[in-house]
Formats: C-alpha cells, sequence, structure tokens
C-alpha cells in the first residue's frame, strides 16, 4: 500500500459525514449507525461513492516517522472498511461440527442465550452469548450459524467457539469454519 493515499468504496446505502471539528466519522445505513473517532494525523475528502485517506504530510522526515503513518493509514483504512461493512448489511460466520456425537442446542434461558455443545469431552460444554448475536442450528445440530452487526465480536466468539476443539489433522475431527479445509496427515504403518 502507498502512504501517499487510500481509497475506501462506499455502497449507495450508506451515507458517510465527517466533522473537520471534532474529528469523527458518522456512518449511517441499511442495519445500524456507527461513529469513529479520528486523530488529527489524516486527511479525509469525501466524495459521493468513496472516501480517500492521506497523511497530512506527504514529505515525512525521517524513516520511523514514515513508518509509523503508514501503519496507522492502513489501520484506519482497514477500520473503516469493517465500519462500512457492519452497518451496510448483517454478517454471518458459519461453523461446522465434524466428528461422531459432535452436536449443537440452543437454549434460551432468561432471554439469554446459551450454547450446549457435545464436542467428545466427558461433559457437556455450556456457553453463554452476547445479546447482539443471533444463532440458528440446522442439519441435525452438526451445524451453526451465527449472526450479528459487530464484526470483531462475531469473529470472537466463532474463533472461541472453534479453539474448544480444534482438527485434528489426522481424522479431521473438531470444529471447522464452513469452507475450511484441512490437510489430513497419513497415520503410522506397521
Amino acid at each position: 500500500m502507498s502512504i501517499k493515499h487510500c481509497i475506501v468504496k462506499i455502497p449507495k446505502t450508506v451515507k458517510v459525514m465527517y466533522s473537520e471539528d471534532t474529528k469523527l466519522l458518522y456512518l449511517k445505513g441499511l442495519v445500524r449507525k456507527k461513529t469513529i473517532i479520528l486523530t488529527n494525523k489524516l486527511n479525509f475528502s469525501i466524495s459521493s461513492n468513496y472516501i480517500k485517506i492521506t497523511p497530512y504530510n506527504f514529505y515525512l522526515p525521517s524513516k520511523n516517522v514514515k513508518k509509523k503513518t503508514k501503519s496507522y493509514l492502513g489501520l484506519i483504512c482497514s477500520i473503516i472498511k469493517q465500519s462500512v461493512l457492519e452497518v451496510s448489511n448483517i454478517l454471518c460466520k458459519k461453523l461446522k461440527f465434524v466428528g461422531v456425537g459432535f452436536k449443537v442446542f440452543i437454549h434460551s434461558i432468561f432471554n439469554k442465550i446459551i450454547l450446549q455443545l457435545k464436542i467428545g469431552f466427558s461433559h457437556t460444554v455450556f456457553l453463554k452469548l452476547p445479546n447482539n448475536i443471533k444463532v440458528h442450528c440446522f442439519k441435525s445440530n452438526s451445524k451453526i450459524y451465527l449472526f450479528g452487526t459487530n464484526y470483531r465480536k462475531l469473529l470472537q466468539i466463532t474463533s472461541f467457539i472453534r479453539k474448544l476443539k480444534i482438527p485434528e489433522p489426522y481424522k479431521g475431527k473438531g470444529i471447522l469454519y464452513e469452507l475450511e479445509n484441512i490437510k489430513l496427515k497419513e497415520g503410522k504403518k506397521i
């Protein structure tokens, strides 16, 4: 990525407003609204279908300052891209349970969603989900779909569930993402 600028495409369903005084970027989409707090290091120019982000000084004095500005520009660019995605639609992550007897059950107790996971341990694992994440279970309790509007929270929950039973390399049993492929190793030969 060039240090000179970063361009983020904006869909027609998302409205963008930027305040120079308060350094706030306001995004409004079909699903929700989001405000991003920015710093003085970057300059924003907003068009109807894109945002162009540039640093204030193109010719920075030292390599260290240049490196920090470039990394900060990339960070802000990725945060804005994520926010546009969050604001415009509902996000979905799919998990697949592969193994004999691996099942998921969804319980709703006192308006809290609790997942009951049977994943090959001697006990069942219970997991309480946050209120902003919805769950649906399909195909004889071996697949779950997690829906949410907060991208980071959704990824955090799915990675935590997957970490409970990481797929093993010999038989491929475990919790996988929907399109994840595992290269199986060959076992011992006698």
